[in-house]
């Protein structure tokens, strides 16, 4: 029952975006020129099948024009509030649908998390174009949206979080303790991005944020290498452990902040304490303001 009405509220959320949606909302970037037009056209030519899928968590199928959400995405957001629940369907529908776009689709996807790095700028890009699209359906021709610009972006930019931490939820529970070092890194991403996204002032600064090139990792850390995937798994931070972002080639590097614990970042992304990662990452956007906010120099 509960899952049900997640999946209504998620038809809710996708016909509006079926209704609302314009060539005028995606960004340009990801798609470009026609690409733009056709992907609102995929849009709006999908249905969203009330069944869910519950091998996979998202199923979309091009050729017979539907989408399937899967059992695993709906459980993650039951409890969480039906605005909560339809914002997290519009990210999820869009991503989705731009993955089939990127060339990441149901019928290839098996085992692509193995080239981790690949995976996480894929994945990242879609959650970015996901967000830009969103914003922008706020902001273009509503005044009132356009005043409140970094209100607007920090709210999708938290609802990408939320999304992340609630299937950590319902897989790891209150804690995560097989955290992979990738997972921690799309924490990191948007933690960085909603202290950016705090700072925004006009709608013009929306496409430099969003349109960034953004990397972000804390290194060194501990850890392991899983037997079963490959990949790194985070143990804890070390003495020496810095907090490294890149954006658009830039680089900020950070070993201690006074009043802000770095290493105790992992801990904190661990324990789903986001506020206290939040604080810290809104002090690294403020100490180094023209390399990760440059919208706010001279302003």
């Amino acid at each position: 029952m509960a899952r049900r009405e997640v999946l209504d509220r998620a038809m809710e959320a996708y016909e509006d975006l079926r209704e609302n949606l314009e060539v005028s909302h995606v960004p340009e970037g990801l798609l470009r020129g026609e690409e733009r037009a056709k992907f609102v056209e995929m849009v709006k030519r999908m249905r969203l099948v009330k069944d869910c899928v519950g091998d996979q968590p998202f199923q979309l199928r091009w050729l017979e024009g539907s989408i399937q959400l899967g059992s695993g995405i709906l459980e993650a957001m039951v409890g969480r509030g039906a605005d909560k629940q339809r914002d997290f369907a519009k990210l999820v529908i869009l991503h989705e649908i731009v993955h089939d776009v990127q060339n990441l689709r149901s019928t290839n996807h098996s085992n692509v998390g193995l080239a981790g790095h690949v995976l996480e700028e894929v994945d990242f890009l879609a959650d970015v174009f996901s967000v830009h699209t969103l914003v922008n359906m706020e902001l273009v021709g509503e005044k009132r949206a356009q005043k409140e610009v970094s209100k607007r972006v920090t709210r999708w930019v938290d609802r990408v979080i939320d999304g992340v931490s609630a299937f950590d939820r319902m897989e790891h529970g209150k804690r995560i303790e097989r955290l992979a070092e990738r997972r921690l890194r799309r924490y990191l991403l948007w933690y960085v991005q909603h202290a950016r996204a705090r700072t925004l002032r006009e709608t013009a600064d929306v496409g430099e944020m969003l349109g960034s090139a953004l990397a972000v990792e804390l290194a060194p850390l501990s850890g392991w290498t899983s037997s079963k995937r490959h990949e790194k798994m985070v143990k804890g931070a070390l003495a020496e452990t810095e907090l490294f972002v890149s954006v658009n080639g830039r680089l900020v590097r950070v070993k201690a902040m006074t009043g802000h614990d770095i290493a105790g970042i992992v801990e904190a992304v661990r324990n789903y304490r986001h506020e206290e990662v939040q604080r810290v990452m809104f002090a690294v956007v403020d100490n180094h303001r023209k390399t990760l906010a440059p919208w706010t120099e001279g302003k």
